[in-house]
């Protein structure tokens, strides 16, 4: 006999590419308060950096913080991870 259990809910982030190594994410999920985006900062985004990776410049009020990465695909697919979905906005 399988169980299936509930799966966590999936959080949503939009990347946009600023230059090149440097995306702003926009978090897309609702959020209770700045408490809870930095909670999503600490617990879903900093486990997912690689070295020389960095997370800067989080701002409560548009919901965004600047990742600079040379790999942003290894950052995309350790989200997966993490139970975030990334749209990669043009």
């Amino acid at each position: 006999m399988v169980l299936n259990l509930p799966s966590k809910p999936w959080k949503k982030v939009k990347a946009i590419e600023q230059t090149k190594g440097r995306f702003l994410l926009l978090v897309m999920s609702g959020l209770k308060d700045e408490a809870d985006f930095q909670r999503m900062i600490q617990k879903n985004f900093e486990p997912c950096l690689g070295q020389g990776d960095e997370l800067s410049q989080s701002n409560w009020l548009d919901r965004s913080i600047l990742l600079i990465t040379q790999d942003f695909d290894s950052f995309q697919k350790r989200l997966i991870f993490q139970n975030v979905m990334v749209e990669l906005a043009n």
